[in-house]
């Protein structure tokens, strides 16, 4: 499991080796490697999110730094 995954509870990671999706009217298991992908994905925006959330707040803190400078 990779780097993102081993993040996860051992509930979340259950709950996706028991997921399926419909396919053609028919119900593929996912199995556990690509659960994994899943929540590397995942993972991998939330983390992305959390980088932009970062930026965006440092941002607002040099627009009011500078505000209050005038």
């Amino acid at each position: 499991m990779s780097e993102t995954a081993k993040f996860y509870t051992a509930e979340q990671k259950d709950v996706l080796k028991e997921y399926s999706v419909s396919k053609d009217a028919k119900r593929t298991l996912i199995t556990e490697s690509t659960g994994a992908r899943i929540l590397d994905a995942l993972g991998e925006q939330q983390n992305m999110l959390q980088n932009i959330e970062h930026i965006l707040q440092r941002i607002e803190e040099v627009i009011l730094s500078a505000l209050k400078s005038r």
